[in-house]
């Protein structure tokens, strides 16, 4: 199985979003301290099921309602989605979408 995370997408209530869109392979994401670079691995692990939110207190969450990542799955992308955790009636809750 050939898979890679295509972009981390972060939307507010307003519907406004920050994208950060990767490429296959090795990504190398720079900026200064305390501007969501770690964060970024938490988006992705709480998309995939974790069963706690461990996305650093700060920037991002104070922005994040909705956390996003978009993977290419053998050639076909998937959708999935979190609400952030103090919005969620149950850990569970979350927003899978396949595209065609």
């Amino acid at each position: 199985m050939k898979s890679y995370v295509k972009s981390i997408i972060i939307f507010n209530r307003e519907g406004q979003k920050r994208v950060v869109d990767l490429k296959r392979g090795v990504n190398i994401i720079t900026g200064e301290s305390k501007t969501g670079k770690s964060a970024l691995i938490e988006i992705i692990d709480y998309c995939l099921c974790s069963t706690r939110c461990t996305i650093p207190k700060g920037k991002i969450t104070d922005f994040g309602y909705l956390y996003c990542i978009i993977m290419e799955i053998n050639g076909k992308c998937a959708i999935i989605a979190r609400k952030r955790w103090l919005d969620c009636a149950v850990f569970q809750e979350m927003f899978p979408q396949q595209l065609k």
